[in-house]
């Protein structure tokens, strides 16, 4: 790791007096705290470049975005729904995107993309449904008849909030409790994760187990 660094600093600018001025050095977790040591090892040096200065590391956490990127396919993208009109395998096929795969960390860049994608289609979809409009050509003429820069602000602010408003679910989930004790509600409020019943027979002890922390109550403070 130190050649490493080493073979890197050659492109870390200096002033003119030829002091490093350290640049930003990304890279994962692992990568990150090897660059640290290398530099330990190296701290008693004479002069910056071979005390290792002219980087200051940051984790890219790389490993944390595949790992959010899988999650997001392992809920959303199926085969079994090829069928279905905008599911992501649907547009997969649609699109002709075989880079696209269900393993995330084999694919990293084409399913990256592919989520950029389709989530920009999606909220353009929106868009139109909000503005019940069918075509690009008739949201120009929604965006012709503003004239000044804070009018396509609060256009453009007023479609978000729209949009999140009919799309987004943001509304806080209501649980039945049961039994004697849940009865006492006083300055206690319901926290917990939504649980659908039909779903026991795919996830089973786990979903049960879950719908009995949804209804735990906390003080409310």
């Amino acid at each position: 790791m130190i050649e490493v660094v080493q073979h890197l600093q050659q492109y870390v600018p200096k002033t003119n007096d030829g002091k490093l001025i350290p640049i930003m050095l990304g890279g994962d977790a692992l990568s990150v705290e090897r660059g640290e040591a290398a530099s330990r090892a190296r701290m008693d040096a004479i002069t910056e470049e071979d005390r290792l200065e002219g980087f200051t590391r940051k984790s890219e956490d790389w490993h944390g975005h595949v790992i959010s990127l899988q999650e997001t396919f392992n809920l959303l993208y199926k085969g079994t729904s090829s069928g279905e009109k905008g599911t992501l395998f649907q547009l997969r096929n649609l699109f002709d995107r075989r880079g696209v795969k269900s393993q995330v960390s084999s694919a990293v860049n084409d399913d990256r993309e592919f989520i950029r994608f389709s989530t920009q289609g999606y909220a353009v979809l929106a868009a139109f449904e909000v503005l019940n409009i069918n075509s690009a050509d008739e949201l120009n003429v929604h965006i012709e008849n503003l004239k000044t820069n804070e009018q396509k602000k609060k256009f453009l602010e007023k479609l978000s909030s729209d949009i999140v408003e009919r799309s987004v679910a943001t509304e806080t989930f209501k649980f039945t409790h049961e039994g004697e004790a849940e009865k006492n509600t006083n300055n206690r409020i319901s926290c917990g994760i939504k649980v659908v019943r039909k779903h026991f027979p795919l996830m089973g002890g786990a979903a049960r187990d879950t719908e009995k922390r949804a209804s735990t109550k906390i003080w409310k403070f």
